[in-house]
C-alpha cells in the first residue's frame, strides 16, 4: 500500500477550445515539423487532412485548462511542487529519496530535464530522479509499480505528473477525450496516517492502445472499455 502524505495541483485558467490539434506552436518543437521526425509524432505527420479533421473534431466546444505560451510543462511541474511544499514540513521533504516525473507530452524546452529541474528546485541533491515519459496518458499509472517497489525498500517518493500540449499534438479525440494542461504532485511512502492511500493499482494494454489512431473515437471507446474493466478487476483483486 502506498500512503499519500500530501497532494497538490497546478491547473491553468480554462478557455474555449474547438478543434483537434493544440494551437500553440513553440520554437523548441520546430524539429517535429521535419520529415525526419516522423517517428516522434503520434501519427507520423503533423498536419491533419480533411478526413481526419471531420473524424476527430469534437461535437461542441470544451472549456479546457490551457497554459500560457511562456509556461513549459516543467514550469507547471514546479508550480505543483511549490503548492505541495506549502503543505509539508521541510524535514519531510528533505527525506525524499526518489523523484518520479511522469508526462505524455514533450517538454517544449527540449534540452531540459524536468525531473532534474524539480530535484534542483527542492535542493534534493541526494534524491534519485526518474522520468517516465512518452507512454501516453498512462504515465502516472505506469510509474506506480516503480514507486511501489521503491517504497517497499523504505523509500519516500515525490511523484509529479505534468503535461502541456503543443502543436502538432492532439488536444481532442472527438467527444471521447480532451487534453488540458496542468500538473500534480504527490508525496508517497509506506508509513501510517497521512492524507490517504493507494491500496492497489493495475495497468492493462491491448491493440486499441497500441494503435488508437486507427479507430474513430466511438469505436476506440468500445475497444478501451474491456481493457478498463480488466484493469479495474485486477486492482480490486489485489
Amino acid at each position: 500500500m502506498l500512503r499519500i502524505r500530501a497532494i497538490a495541483s497546478a491547473v491553468p485558467e480554462r478557455s474555449d477550445f474547438h478543434g483537434v490539434q493544440a494551437a500553440e506552436r513553440n520554437f523548441g518543437y520546430g524539429h517535429l515539423l521535419f520529415p525526419s521526425a516522423a517517428s516522434a509524432l503520434p501519427r507520423g505527420k503533423g498536419r491533419l487532412d480533411e478526413e481526419e479533421s471531420l473524424r476527430l473534431m469534437p461535437g461542441s466546444p470544451a472549456a479546457l485548462p490551457v497554459a500560457e505560451a511562456k509556461l513549459s510543462h516543467a514550469d507547471l511541474a514546479l508550480q505543483a511542487v511549490a503548492a505541495l511544499r506549502e503543505q509539508v514540513a521541510a524535514e519531510e521533504l528533505a527525506a525524499v529519496s526518489h523523484i518520479v516525473v511522469a508526462s505524455a507530452s514533450l517538454n517544449q524546452r527540449i534540452n531540459e530535464s524536468v525531473a532534474g529541474r524539480v530535484q534542483h528546485a527542492l535542493g534534493l541533491d541526494e534524491a534519485l530522479p526518474f522520468a517516465v515519459g512518452q507512454s501516453g496518458t498512462a504515465g502516472a499509472y505506469n510509474a506506480l509499480p516503480l514507486i511501489d517497489s521503491l517504497v517497499r525498500l523504505g523509500g519516500r517518493v515525490l511523484l509529479v505528473a505534468t503535461d502541456k500540449w503543443l502543436y502538432p499534438f492532439f488536444r481532442a479525440w472527438g467527444d471521447l477525450v480532451a487534453y488540458g494542461d496542468g500538473a500534480a504532485a504527490m508525496l508517497l511512502d509506506g508509513g501510517d496516517g497521512g492524507w490517504g492511500a493507494i491500496e492497489a493499482h493495475a495497468v492493462h494494454y491491448g491493440e486499441a492502445i497500441a494503435n488508437p489512431w486507427a479507430h474513430v473515437p466511438d469505436r476506440l471507446a468500445d475497444l478501451l472499455l474491456p481493457q478498463a474493466l480488466a484493469a479495474a478487476r485486477a486492482a480490486l483483486d489485489k
